[in-house]
């Protein structure tokens, strides 16, 4: 799921897969960006990649 998101594909297209049911993936991704504090998956995403670039 999140190498996924990594690459830009959303939620929805992600969750075609019967193993990652959207709710649960949404659920998942709440938790993150509650314990990030991050507004937006995009914020978060583009926080982890100036993470990664140092």
């Amino acid at each position: 799921m999140f190498p996924a998101m990594l690459i830009g594909q959303s939620l929805k297209f992600i969750a075609q897969n019967p193993d990652c049911p959207y709710g649960a993936m949404r659920w998942h991704v709440q938790n993150i960006l509650t314990k990030c504090h991050a507004k937006s998956q995009k914020i978060l995403l583009s926080e982890f990649y100036c993470l990664i670039e140092m």
